[in-house]
C-alpha cells in the first residue's frame, strides 16, 4: 500500500528522493490532501469550462416528461398494487427531487397511504442513490486504488445530493473519451517509471 502512495506521488511530480524518505503516515497525509484538492478543482474546473452552468444543474427541476400530478393518478388508479407504485417512485425519483415529491405526498395523501408512500420513497432514492455511485465508480474504475478509494469516498459522503451526483454523472459521460485517454496515458507513465527503477 505504502508503495503505491509513493509511486502516485512520484507521478504526480514530487521529487523520488524527497518522498522515499518520508514515513507512511506523512505520505498519506500528502496524499489525501492532493487528492482532496484534485476534487476541488474538478468542481471548478467544471464551472471554468461551462459545465456547470445553473441552467444544466436546474434541468432535473426544471424539465419533467411527466409531472407530478400525473404520477398521483396513476398511484390512485393502482392504490392496491404496491409493487407497481414501488417501482413508479423509481421512475418518479430520476425525474424529482426526493424531497419535491415527499411535499407533494404531503399535500396530496394523509395517513397510512402518507406513510407507506413516505418509506417506500425513501428505499427508491437510497436505490437511485447506489445506482448513482455505482455509475461513478465504473467511470473511474481505471484509477489506482487508493485514489479510486478515495473518490468513492467523497461521493459516498455526498449521496444524499443526488443532483450532485447525477450532474457528475452527466460530465463523466460527456467526458468518458478523455478519462480513458488519461487512464492509458497514466499506464504508460507507470511502465516508464518502473522501467527507471530497474
Amino acid at each position: 500500500m505504502n508503495m503505491d502512495i509513493t509511486h502516485q506521488l512520484i507521478v504526480r511530480g514530487h521529487d523520488k528522493a524527497k518522498i522515499k524518505e518520508l514515513h507512511h503516515d506523512q505520505l498519506q497525509e500528502i496524499f489525501d490532501n492532493e487528492t482532496r484538492e484534485r476534487i476541488l478543482n474538478f468542481d471548478a474546473l467544471l464551472q471554468q469550462e461551462g459545465l456547470a452552468q445553473p441552467n444544466e444543474d436546474a434541468i432535473k427541476s426544471n424539465v419533467h416528461t411527466v409531472s407530478l400530478k400525473d404520477y398521483w393518478r396513476k398511484i390512485e388508479q393502482n392504490r392496491d398494487d404496491s409493487k407497481f407504485i414501488y417501482e413508479l417512485l423509481g421512475e418518479m425519483v430520476r425525474e424529482y427531487p426526493a424531497s419535491e415529491i415527499m411535499e407533494f405526498f404531503a399535500f396530496v395523501s394523509s395517513g397510512s397511504l402518507f406513510k407507506s408512500l413516505e418509506g417506500m420513497l425513501q428505499l427508491k432514492n437510497c436505490e437511485y442513490q447506489e445506482i448513482l455511485l455505482d455509475m461513478i465508480e465504473e467511470f473511474y474504475k481505471n484509477l489506482p486504488p487508493e485514489e479510486l478509494e478515495f473518490q468513492m469516498e467523497h461521493y459516498t459522503n455526498v449521496r444524499s445530493n443526488v443532483e450532485r451526483l447525477e450532474f457528475v454523472v452527466r460530465v463523466l459521460k460527456r467526458q468518458n473519451k478523455e478519462l480513458i485517454s488519461m487512464a492509458c496515458l497514466k499506464d504508460v507513465i507507470r511502465q516508464e517509471f518502473f522501467k527507471e527503477d530497474e
